[in-house]
């Protein structure tokens, strides 16, 4: 049965007129007539009656009318609706990378139809939304050891010294200002302790002030107060000019890699690939 006939008799039961309702379906009279019959003969009830030089709608049509009304909202309804489920992602991530992901996958058409989601977490917790499914992904450069989880490697960057004040270029590096994460990480593979990946193992350096965020520590580094050790691909997103400060020569310049996190026995799809093309993007820009 075509609710469009549905459609066409109600018109007819509101109007109570053939000609009227014709005009308002934009159809032929002969056409409405020709769907009316074709509706009683889909239900085997007459729908109207002759009445004088009109119709009359008969008591089977009334109570068709009352019953079709809801069901043409409902068809409406689904017709109204999206033709698939509302596309999510989910990412948790250190926060060098919660700051930048979004803007770079923004930019990438294929998420245009995506609602995205980031959470800022520590290596040990990465794993362990990515094992349960809280989260679809990680990104870290720090790994942390989950027997539910595997490592895509997909970029490398170097971090370095940054800073705005070039007054801290003339100080020995001990006395050098710094602003660091103040929380320390549990154990990992390659004994890093702080969130920024320093190494404090080789190389002591003067922390001069402690935050638990990164949008507290750029305003510190910005005003000249201090020195920052960020991975290279940042600076640009917060800074107009900035420059380095060389390494002491316990920290060697080496290249980190960055991780997507994925559940252990994930295969790699399409939204693998192009969450890890993003993020090679913004690692070598």
């Amino acid at each position: 049965m075509e609710t469009d006939r549905i459609r066409h008799f109600c018109t007819v039961y509101e109007t109570e007129s053939l000609t009227r309702a014709a005009e308002l379906l934009g159809i032929t009279h002969g056409g409405l007539h020709k769907s009316l019959k074709a509706l009683e003969a889909d239900l085997g009830v007459k729908l109207t009656v002759p009445h004088g030089r009109g119709i009359k709608i008969s008591a089977e049509g009334a109570l068709l009318y009352k019953k079709a009304i809801p069901l043409l909202k409902a068809v409406e309804e689904l017709k109204s609706k999206p033709t698939s489920a509302k596309k999510n992602l989910k990412i948790a991530a250190i926060e060098v990378f919660t700051c930048s992901i979004p803007s770079i996958l923004h930019q990438d058409n294929f998420f245009k139809d995506y609602e995205m989601s980031f959470y800022e977490l520590s290596p040990g917790q990465i794993e362990t939304a990515v094992a349960s499914g809280t989260v679809d992904f990680g990104v870290t450069y720090i790994s942390s050891p989950n027997k539910n989880v595997k490592y895509l490697k997909i970029a490398q960057f170097e971090s370095k010294i940054y800073s705005t004040n070039k007054k801290f270029l003339d100080l020995p590096f001990e006395s050098v200002p710094f602003v660091a994460p103040e929380d320390l990480l549990d154990f990992t593979p390659q004994n890093i302790k702080n969130r920024d990946g320093w190494m404090d193992s080789l190389q002591k350096r003067n922390t001069k002030f402690k935050t638990n965020s990164l949008a507290t520590a750029l305003p510190i580094v910005e005003s000249g107060h201090a020195v920052i050790y960020l991975p290279d691909f940042l600076p640009k997103l917060f800074f107009d000019e900035i420059f380095t400060i060389p390494n002491p020569k316990k920290i060697k310049s080496e290249k980190k890699n960055a991780f997507l996190v994925l559940q252990s026995n994930a295969d790699e799809s399409l939204i693998t690939n192009k969450v890890a093309k993003c993020l090679r993007q913004l690692c070598s820009s």
